[in-house]
This record gives structure tokens, sequence and C-alpha cells, in this order.
């Protein structure tokens, strides 16, 4: 996992810290979710895992940079090992 929330914000590119690689839990739905991809606009591309009938399958989601600032500060998605707020400026 990163270690990019343990940088000053002002050196983060975006106003988050996620990095492609990390693994969330969306808390809401209790599901997990990897990054793909942040985009050069800060938005980022996942796979949001669902449990089905005949094993486990996952959707692509795509959320903005303001979107994803704005779960990890509300604790909406956390990453695996707790951080949220850590991950998001304000």
């Amino acid at each position: 996992m990163s270690e990019a929330h343990k940088l000053p914000t002002s050196d983060w590119t975006h106003s988050h810290a996620l990095e492609a690689g990390d693994e969330l839990v969306d808390t809401g739905e209790n599901t997990a979710i990897t990054v793909d991809e942040v985009r050069d606009d800060g938005s980022i591309e996942c796979r949001v895992w669902r449990d089905e009938r005949h094993g486990q399958e996952y959707i692509r989601e795509v959320w903005t940079e303001e979107e994803t600032r704005g779960a990890l500060a509300d604790g909406i998605f956390e990453r695996t090992d707790g951080l949220s707020h850590e991950l998001a400026t304000f």
C-alpha cells in the first residue's frame, strides 16, 4: 500500500493520497474496492467486488477527485488498514 499520505499535503498530486493498487472498503455497502488507476484529473478507476451467487465478480466504477475526497473525508471509503481521513485534504 501507498505511503503517499505521509507526505505533506502540499506535495500531494491530488486532494487525496490514493494510488493504484490501494485496497478500499465501501463502509456503507461493505464491499471491497481495488484502485486500478488514478487519472491525471484525480479521478479514480476501480474494480468494485460484488459477491455473486457463483463467486466473486466485479464492476468497474470511476469516481471524480471531488467524490473520492468526500468519500474518504466522510469515512465512506476506507483503506483496508483503516485510513480514510488521513487520505484526504479538507
